[in-house]
């Protein structure tokens, strides 16, 4: 068993399902086979054990054949919230998913705001601006793991990964 940084309860079942492998000293093996060295072993077990609190999305999208992406914001104490999306539907393109498209067209009818005041009271403005610069930036890194965390009752976690009806 591995050194915890946080109560277990604390943890996601994405990193709980790491922790596996970790106990199970396969963590290389995932490493060699699935993640194709992308990250660091230090870096799989740092986010395994709680020192890093959520993965970068690239390593949610290299985790994605093991692991639905829902499964990184959301605790087992929560219930069972994840969603497992079909491999159809999946994107790893952030500007093709639903949550794009229903931001992006909120800002062209310029709603935005008023939907941010609706839904995020005191906070409207600092939710208004991410939003509005992860379209107007149109990259993946403006959007933010603790982003989709933060606004998960607002924005399904699962429609970040699902592919946008045309």
């Amino acid at each position: 068993m591995y050194k915890l940084y946080c109560d277990k309860s604390e943890l996601s079942i994405g990193q709980l399902f790491l922790l596996e492998y970790c106990d199970k000293r396969k963590v290389t093996e995932l490493w060699n086979t699935q993640l194709n060295n992308q990250f660091s072993v230090s870096y799989i077990i740092k986010v395994a054990t709680g020192k890093i609190k959520m993965p970068s999305l690239k390593f949610i999208y290299a985790m994605i054949k093991l692991l639905s992406p829902t499964d990184w914001f959301y605790q087992e104490t929560e219930g069972n919230k994840s969603e497992h999306i079909p491999e159809e539907q999946l994107t790893t393109d952030i500007l093709k998913s639903v949550n794009y498209k229903k931001i992006e067209k909120l800002l062209n009818e310029r709603k935005l705001p008023q939907f941010c005041r609706d839904n995020f009271q005191e906070n409207s403005y600092h939710y208004y601006i991410n939003l509005r610069n992860i379209i107007n930036k149109k990259e993946t890194g403006t959007l933010n793991p603790f982003l989709i965390l933060d606004i998960r009752d607002v924005f399904d976690v699962a429609d970040w990964f699902k592919i946008a009806k045309e």
